[in-house]
């Protein structure tokens, strides 16, 4: 089943709410009453998540494969990764109109074998996000991350700094109750992932990392940061999902979100390695996250 491409593309303030819900994001950009608290923001009311808008561009690609039957070719060369690579241009407000707008597919065999298609989006007719998804054979980005020098991953304490604190964790559990609302507020239906009559459980491969919000927020909360005099915004994302370990993903099963942070001293801006683990070991995602000061963004 595809998403309809005529249907008219649409977040509302409760989509935004959903999401928020689901993946406990509290940052106040995102709050319908308190967004006014944040100081110089030039956005006027409450935007849409940038996990929000990942998963609904993460949703047309499944439909772009489907539709133009790229399936086989995934299989047939191992190509068992996701991997995104974005910028944010602006703002997407509630009901603004979205256009999402996927090239034309192009596969390559040197320097490495990958699938891959640019896209835009759109709200309003202004460019709001670019960027490129690849499917990959193997991680592209924080490849030179050891987790083997961390010991008993699950069992560190939660909200916690390990590593001389250079390490920040967070856990979180997955359940199928978050997993629906987070498809609803990225205007996808959920019955397409979870069915219980049809015993079909398929956690959306952008889900995992919409959590790294929640990581991001309660780490700079540890760290007394104030949300609404020194607001940050994103600026660009990098992410590289392990499609196989999605699959996987039950209900109840623990996933442990890593972040290391590395600020800029003369541009403020900030770089938030995170990490994804589940099973002790295994790196579900890899990502980098580029944020700024919001006096300071495009």
């Amino acid at each position: 089943m595809s998403m309809d491409a005529n249907k008219e593309l649409k977040f509302t303030t409760t989509h935004i709410d959903i999401a928020r819900n689901s993946t406990d994001d509290f940052n106040l950009f995102h709050d319908k009453i308190k967004w006014s608290e944040i100081d110089g923001n030039p956005f006027n009311g409450p935007i849409v998540l940038g996990f929000q808008l990942l998963g609904l561009i993460a949703e047309k690609f499944r439909c772009y494969r489907q539709e133009n039957n790229e399936q086989q070719l995934i299989d047939e060369n191992s190509l068992h990764y996701s991997y995104y690579q974005l910028k944010f241009a602006g703002a997407v407000k509630p009901e603004h109109s979205i256009d999402i707008s996927i090239k034309k597919s192009q596969f390559k065999s040197n320097p490495e074998i990958s699938l891959g298609n640019r896209f835009t989006l759109k709200a309003d007719n202004k460019l709001a996000l670019i960027g490129f998804k690849k499917e990959l054979a193997e991680p592209s980005i924080l490849t030179e991350f050891d987790i083997s020098s961390i010991e008993n991953i699950p069992q560190l304490p939660d909200r916690s700094f390990i590593d001389a604190n250079a390490i920040f964790v967070k856990h979180k559990f997955f359940n199928t109750s978050n997993g629906k609302n987070f498809l609803v507020s990225c205007l996808t239906e959920q019955s397409l992932y979870f069915d219980e009559i049809s015993n079909i459980v398929t956690f959306p491969e952008f889900f995992p990392l919409a959590l790294s919000s929640c990581a991001l927020l309660e780490r700079a909360q540890k760290l007394n940061h104030d949300f609404r005099k020194n607001p940050l915004v994103y600026v660009s994302h990098q992410h590289c999902i392990n499609k196989r370990l999605v699959a996987s993903l039950k209900s109840n099963m623990k996933l442990s979100i890593l972040v290391k942070h590395e600020e800029d001293t003369k541009t403020g801006l900030i770089t938030a390695h995170c990490f994804g683990i589940i099973n002790h070991n295994e790196i579900l995602f890899r990502s980098e996250l580029c944020l700024s000061p919001l006096e300071q963004s495009p």
